[in-house]
């Protein structure tokens, strides 16, 4: 095609040269590190996104170094630069020169991510940035991905990175994008934590679900997200997942404008309230706000327009009657062993509602033998709807002293009523605020 055309031919023009060789293979390395670099600091932001980071164990500097490292609380994101071209060997069909190709563009990428990781994550190592800065990483990064870019249009690279990627079954996946590919990321997914949430899923269910090409892979993800079905053993997406983005994305890359409001495939799970207890969750800065945000990132929109409506009617109630309300509710299919606690505090005494927080999710995680519990609190005169947090992923075990505690604070008319993600409560229900009423009666009123 005429695009491919422009992008590949100033190459082949400049290789002619044999005395620029070696300054063109230098110079077309860095502007792909830098590329991508400023493609993912618009996503993780200037603080969060260093380039060119060097590694010194106590050998001294390791013979790798990450292209780009980004930081989204206790995760890590290792990205390796590839500058390797297709040969014309390769595009004419020989699976050999294929599999050297490959090799030089993917898997060498993949090794060096692999001890890069190793780096972050024994916490022995010490990094720099470009300038030669000490890089002080947080010590609480408990995961780290590996994502690997090259700068050509590798045809069918999705394909070859499954099929041809030599690694270690104990050894993770990585996700494996061309340039153009995570520009196209980016600009669906421009939050790092939607971006990051991507990457995961991508990377958890690499061998789940099956795709052509990235576009099929996100299109799918932004229309029903990448969430494992339990009806099937594996799922093939289809091309029809990647036309919408065709419809969106490269008119606007002509300079073509398109309407927001018109854009399906973009606006398919926005939701501003959300979006706004995501951002104050992270900007309490707790060391597990990107775990926290990622459990809830898991939950369908109906379970996100359900747990923001009753969010807002228990705090409406608080308003009203000068009392404390609550309610926990239990997620779905996806990660059933998780759930969530929302106070409605009836002062503006922060401490108190986070002593009486940290109280309730206790009993509420083991009375619902859940191994994953979030508390979210907010005072009475607050504008936030986050202002005290709470975050346990400690697996759930039978504690007798709990056994009895639970007895006395969930019996009676303390008993209140567990709510499922993604169900619509009945009118005629317990109310899910604990006060006893009927739904209908109580924070149901006007629904």
């Amino acid at each position: 095609s005429v695009f491919e055309a422009v992008y590949e031919s100033p190459y082949y023009w400049l290789s002619t040269d044999k005395n620029y060789r070696s300054k063109l293979a230098e110079n077309r390395g860095k502007v792909g590190e830098e590329i991508t670099f400023e493609l993912l600091q618009n996503i993780f932001g200037f603080e969060r996104t260093y380039k060119s980071v060097r590694i010194e164990s106590k050998k001294g500097y390791d013979d790798t170094d990450i292209d780009v490292l980004c930081i989204l609380g206790s995760k890590a994101l290792c990205v390796q630069v590839k500058s390797k071209k297709l040969t014309q060997l390769s595009r004419k069909g020989s699976f050999e020169q294929l599999k050297k190709d490959f090799k030089g563009a993917v898997q060498d990428a993949y090794e060096q991510g692999l001890v890069s990781k190793e780096r972050v994550l024994e916490r022995k190592a010490t990094f720099y940035d470009e300038n030669g800065e000490k890089i002080e990483l947080p010590e609480d990064i408990e995961e780290v991905y590996l994502l690997v870019v090259t700068t050509e249009n590798y045809p069918t690279l999705t394909h070859q990175s499954f099929t041809l990627l030599d690694k270690k079954s104990s050894n993770p996946h990585p996700l494996i994008l061309t340039i153009f590919d995570l520009e196209l990321i980016g600009h669906y997914l421009p939050n790092p934590y939607d971006f990051l949430y991507y990457v995961r899923q991508r990377i958890d269910l690499m061998e789940y679900f099956r795709a052509d090409e990235e576009m099929y892979f996100l299109g799918y993800h932004l229309i029903n997200k990448l969430w494992r079905n339990p009806n099937y053993d594996g799922v093939m997406i289809d091309s029809e997942f990647g036309q919408l983005i065709d419809r969106n994305y490269y008119p606007l890359k002509l300079g073509i404008n398109t309407s927001s409001k018109t854009d399906k495939i973009g606006n398919r799970w926005k939701n501003q309230d959300f979006e706004k207890i995501c951002q104050e969750i992270h900007d309490l800065k707790s060391a597990k706000s990107t775990d926290i945000i990622f459990h809830l990132l898991d939950w369908s929109q109906e379970s996100r327009e359900n747990l923001i409506k009753t969010i807002n009617v228990t705090k409406s109630n608080t308003l009203k009657d000068s009392k404390q309300h609550n309610f926990s509710i239990l997620s779905g299919p996806v990660r059933s062993t998780f759930g969530l606690t929302y106070i409605s505090f009836h002062n503006d005494d922060l401490n108190h509602l986070s002593r009486r927080l940290l109280t309730l999710c206790e009993g509420r995680k083991y009375k619902s033998k859940a191994d994953y519990w979030i508390g979210i609190g907010s005072l009475k005169n607050s504008g936030r709807i986050v202002d005290a947090l709470v975050f346990s992923e400690e697996k759930w075990k039978y504690n007798q002293t709990l056994e009895e505690k639970i007895k006395l604070m969930f019996e009676g008319e303390n008993k209140g009523s567990e709510v499922k993600l993604g169900r619509k409560i009945g009118r005629n229900e317990h109310c899910p605020c604990g006060s006893g009423k009927k739904y209908k009666k109580c924070c149901g009123r006007g629904y």
